[in-house]
């Protein structure tokens, strides 16, 4: 293959960032790694943001330069700006791993402290329909009429 990159806004919302694992949104750039395994041809994406020093230094040894990947001339002139903007800040490999993970793990919290409060919610209900079959069931007793008659022998 002449160009293993590619560079296209997203056509769905299904695809996610390679290094981050984030979903990238309808019609955000993305930046696609060709990859071949047992004979099938796919390409691995990246958000913009998720482009590294090294990923950037293999584009300019591969094919010349950003512009040189595919996909960059069917680009808008904004999407072209964003696309070289982020070639030219492209953090190094390990910062931005470690961006990546900071995002995850954020992430992560942020599903748990849902989760938590979710079931604090779940358990709050049960505790109100528990009073409330108890309240029903003592409802349901009958009551002792009456004085109760004395026990005799």
């Amino acid at each position: 293959m002449e160009n293993p990159y590619l560079v296209e806004p997203a056509k769905t919302g299904r695809s996610s960032c390679k290094l981050c694992k984030t979903p990238i949104a309808k019609d955000q750039l993305r930046f696609g790694t060709y990859l071949e395994l047992m004979g099938h041809g796919s390409y691995a994406y990246r958000c913009l943001k998720c482009v590294t020093a090294k990923v950037a230094s293999n584009v300019v040894t591969r094919v010349g330069s950003p512009e040189s990947v595919s996909g960059y001339d069917t680009l808008s002139a904004a999407d072209q700006t964003a696309f070289l903007a982020a070639f030219a800040t492209a953090p190094d490999p390990k910062e931005a791993k470690a961006a990546a993970a900071a995002e995850a793990q954020k992430k992560a919290a942020e599903e748990k402290k849902a989760a938590a409060a979710k079931a604090r919610a779940g358990k709050a209900k049960a505790r109100g329909k528990a009073k409330a079959q108890a309240k029903a069931a003592a409802k349901a007793r009958p009551k002792a009429k009456g004085k109760a008659a004395p026990v005799r022998k």
